[in-house]
């Protein structure tokens, strides 16, 4: 039971629409191991925004 399990240890099973002509296995690999990076830099464009206030005369409201 564990020889078997030894000998599948590191692999990947990954769904893919792209045929065998598209991609081989290591190029599927490949665009799995870069998605990641996309993930975060969208997660970039949809966080909060880092940035400081600019006030055009001052910071008080104007009265109503």
């Amino acid at each position: 039971m564990l020889q078997a399990g030894a000998a599948v240890d590191g692999w990947y099973a990954l769904l893919t629409t792209l045929t065998p002509e598209q991609a081989d296995p290591s190029e599927v690999l490949r665009r799995h191991k870069g998605q990641a990076k996309v993930e975060r830099r969208y997660g970039d464009f949809n966080g909060p925004l880092a940035v400081t206030p600019i006030f055009v005369q001052d910071n008080k409201r104007a009265p109503h």
